[in-house]
């Protein structure tokens, strides 16, 4: 469809989900996004670990995957350490965590703590911009404690030359709780010189129609967890309904490519089964039988209960939604 024509889309970054498996696995089987943000990587100098420059380690150049990692940090010396080791690894872009509300990160004075401590912002990135290999944006939320604590970043963003802004509205304080805040939204929207991005709360079609039209100038759009609950969603914000026939069939192999991946690199089926426990967590919603079939899914504690389970439930021809009406507390 024309009006949809100029939408892009960022996968978001879910600490423990959406990483190499899950965008390899989605990629293969799903349309729309345009670029997946992967989840943060707290930089150790003075070289990042093994464990954590394979987690960056790009076969999906093969699949031409457009993904960003992301850096958590507080200090411009692991800047140029990632920046580094991503040059050497193919990137040409990553983005900055301000966002991130774990309580445990934002007492370190990172991700969504760094927020009222603009000097400290504007301090790295007078260091680190001009000097890195690799581009920059930014994700952020409104502030830690207060929403106008980002009133006073956006000037400070606004001095260098950032690929993009991706704002969450909300406070840190608030992790997923409570209402978006659309109003200070707006007011950093006409604030900021950089494109911006919208995240929050993207759960539906609906969602998405509503704050586009409130928000007609921007057309970057990041998904998180709307996408975990209904992988046909980028397709769906586009127009790309022709595309989604055998949904239940794609899910299906999308499971099974997932399921896989995770016995190779897992030891233990109880760690297996935790592990896709989480995904179910979110990919329930899909089925309209869906709610009944996590909570006896829940239960299982052995890898062949869960794979018992699993095939006797896709069996029975579950009904997939064509639209999955969800919200916030769903997911807490």
């Amino acid at each position: 469809m024309e009006k949809h024509k100029k939408t892009e889309i960022y996968l978001a970054p879910i600490q423990g989900i959406t990483n190499k498996v899950y965008v390899d696995t989605y990629h293969e089987r799903f349309e729309g996004v345009d670029y997946y943000c992967a989840p943060f990587i707290k930089v150790q100098l003075p070289k990042l670990a093994k464990r954590k420059r394979k987690k960056l380690a790009l076969p999906e150049a093969k699949q031409n995957i457009p993904l960003i990692p992301q850096i958590l940090s507080n200090d411009s010396r692991e800047f140029y350490q990632f920046d580094q080791e991503l040059q050497e690894l193919g990137y040409q872009e990553f983005n900055w965590n301000l966002g991130c509300p774990v309580r445990m990160v934002a007492n370190k004075k990172r991700g969504s703590g760094l927020l009222p401590h603009a000097d400290r912002i504007k301090t790295i990135l007078d260091e680190v911009m001009g000097n890195l290999h690799c581009r920059l944006s930014i994700k952020t939320r409104l502030g830690f404690t207060n929403s106008e604590e980002v009133l006073a970043l956006i000037p400070i963003f606004n001095q260098y030359p950032i690929q993009a802004l991706i704002i969450h509205p909300r406070i840190g304080k608030q992790m997923y709780a409570g209402q978006v805040d659309l109003k200070r939204f707006a007011e950093c929207l006409a604030l900021s010189n950089h494109p911006v991005v919208y995240n929050g709360d993207i759960f539906n079609v609906a969602a998405y129609n509503t704050l586009q039209k409130q928000f007609p100038q921007i057309n970057k759009w990041m998904l998180g967890r709307g996408i975990l609950a209904n992988p046909f969603l980028p397709a769906q914000i586009k127009g790309w309904e022709s595309g989604q026939t055998n949904k239940l069939e794609r899910i299906i192999q999308f499971h099974e490519n997932y399921s896989s991946q995770y016995e190779k690199i897992l030891s233990g089926p109880t760690h297996i089964v935790d592990k896709l426990k989480e995904f179910w967590s979110f990919g329930h919603h899909v089925f309209e039988e869906g709610n009944s079939f996590y909570q006896q899914l829940k239960k299982a504690r052995h890898y062949d209960a869960y794979k018992i389970m699993v095939r006797k439930f896709f069996a029975t021809q579950p009904v997939v939604r064509d639209h999955v009406s969800v919200n916030s507390m769903d997911f807490m």
